[in-house]
């Protein structure tokens, strides 16, 4: 007998497992800016514009509806990767992340690659 994973990427009302990708957008997003030389400020508001246009995306035109409490959740969830990048970044030097950056790319687009399948699969499997 085969195990759905669909119903593990199924929306939560504030965590689910796109918390995951969410976190770690924050994280990317903060590591590869920061590697370019763009300052903290300009850094966190374009991390945060990117965040929070996604969540407009998935809604206006990918037509995904969260609960807002969810939405709110992944804005908040990538803003905390960011910090949490940033603070590694200030605790050891950018030569020593730069790997991790890399590995954890390859885990965001394998999680979000997941996600999507589960939900392209949802959506066709009648309820």
């Amino acid at each position: 007998m085969a195990i759905d994973h669909s119903k593990l990427w199924e929306e939560g009302k504030y965590v689910d497992l796109w918390t995951i990708p969410h976190i770690l957008a924050g994280v990317l997003l903060s590591g590869y800016l920061y590697w370019l030389d763009v300052p903290f400020w300009l850094n966190l508001l374009i991390t945060l514009f990117i965040i929070i246009g996604w969540e407009f995306f998935e809604l206006h035109f990918l037509n995904v509806h969260e609960h807002l409490s969810n939405k709110i959740m992944d804005v908040i969830t990538g803003i905390l990767g960011f910090f949490a990048m940033y603070s590694l970044i200030i605790k050891y030097s950018m030569q020593t992340i730069v790997p991790y950056l890399v590995g954890l790319t390859v885990i965001y687009l394998f999680l979000n690659s997941w996600g999507f399948l589960a939900y392209k699969r949802r959506k066709l499997t009648p309820q």
